[in-house]
């Protein structure tokens, strides 16, 4: 009994680490086909989701003077402005979507 219980603890491992190595190479195989056909992106979009993301895209914007940024945010204008501002992005190229309990705001570049 155990030989056999054995055999399938060996026969489990095995399957889970190829499928595990099958997934991670469909994953890159993806990305690889993503990057040809679009190697130059037009935009990012931002879930929100605290104020970590904000941030991040900021960096990101920063460095790709071409790009323009959506962001859905959780965050008060004045607030997500100042962050992306302290990166030195031009607010032209962020739109901003908040959407607070009682409106939906969306800001334009002035």
């Amino acid at each position: 009994m155990t030989k056999h219980f054995h055999q399938w603890g060996i026969y489990g491992i095995f399957t889970t680490g190829l499928m595990a190595t099958v997934l991670v190479l469909l994953v890159d195989v993806r990305l690889v086909i993503a990057n040809y056909r679009f190697p130059n992106p037009q935009a990012i979009l931002v879930l929100g989701g605290g104020n970590v993301r904000e941030p991040v895209a900021a960096e990101i914007v920063a460095q790709n003077a071409t790009l323009e940024v959506w962001v859905s945010s959780g965050l008060l204008l004045p607030q997500a402005n100042q962050i992306f501002l302290a990166e030195q992005v031009s607010l032209d190229r962020v739109h901003l979507i908040t959407v607070l309990p009682t409106q939906l705001l969306i800001s334009q570049p002035l």
